[in-house]
C-alpha cells in the first residue's frame, strides 16, 4: 500500500484527499524556504549599498573629477564682491543663473557638489549630512544672489555674496580639497590628457 493506492483498486476520495494534502504541504514549505533564501540575496547586496560601500578607487574618482571642478570656482566665488561693488549685474546674474537652457557657473556647480557628496562620502551617512547642509547654504546664497542681481539690490547681494563665501570655504575645508592633490601621483594614466588626475 502506498498512499492509500493497492494494485487493481482505485482510491478512495479520502485517500486522494490525503496525498494532495502531503503534496501540497511539501510544496509550500520549500516554497517558502525558496523565498526566505532570495529575499536574503536581495537584501543583503541593498544593505551593502545602504551602507555605502565605496571601494577606494571609486573615491579618488569621484574627489578627482568633481573635487577638481568645486576647487575651480574658488576665483570666481572671490571675485563676486568686486562685480556687486562695480555694479556689473549682467554678469553677476550670468554666474549665478538659473537659466536651464544657459545655467550660470555658480549655480551649474550645485550637481558637481551633490555627486561629490554621494560619492566620496559613500561610507558615510553622517559626512553626508554634514555636507549637505554647507551644500543647501551654498545653494541658499546663489539663489538670493540672483534675486539680489535682478533686483540690482547691492546690499541684499552683498550679505548673500559674503554668505557664499562662508558655504564655499566650509566645503573646501570638510571635504579637505586642495589644487591637483594627485600631480605627484606615478604611473601611466597620469601622462594621459584625458586622466582624471590631470590638473585641470
Amino acid at each position: 500500500m502506498d498512499g492509500g493506492f493497492v494494485s487493481g483498486i482505485v482510491p478512495t476520495r479520502a485517500a486522494r484527499a490525503e496525498r494532495s494534502m502531503v503534496c501540497m504541504s511539501v510544496s509550500r514549505r520549500d516554497m517558502l524556504k525558496f523565498a526566505i533564501g532570495a529575499a536574503a540575496a536581495v537584501v543583503a547586496p541593498m544593505e551593502a549599498l545602504a551602507d555605502g560601500a565605496t571601494s577606494p578607487a571609486t573615491k579618488y574618482r569621484v574627489r578627482g573629477i568633481y573635487g577638481y571642478k568645486i576647487m575651480g570656482a574658488g576665483d570666481t566665488v572671490n571675485s563676486i564682491p568686486g562685480l556687486i561693488d562695480s555694479g556689473s549685474w549682467v554678469e553677476l546674474g550670468n554666474l549665478v543663473s538659473s537659466a536651464k537652457k544657459s545655467p550660470g557657473k555658480l549655480y551649474d556647480l550645485e550637481g558637481a557638489l551633490q555627486l561629490f557628496k554621494t560619492g566620496y562620502f559613500a561610507d558615510s551617512r553622517p559626512k553626508q549630512r554634514v555636507m549637505g547642509n554647507y551644500q543647501s547654504d551654498y545653494n541658499d546664497a546663489i539663489a538670493a544672489l540672483e534675486s539680489a542681481a535682478k533686483k540690482q539690490d547691492k546690499n541684499k547681494a552683498s550679505r548673500a555674496a559674503a554668505e557664499l563665501k562662508t558655504a564655499y570655504n566650509n566645503i573646501i575645508t570638510f571635504a579637505e580639497l586642495s589644487p591637483n592633490e594627485f600631480q605627484n601621483t606615478e604611473g601611466q594614466a597620469w601622462s594621459s590628457d584625458y586622466d582624471y588626475r590631470r590638473k585641470f
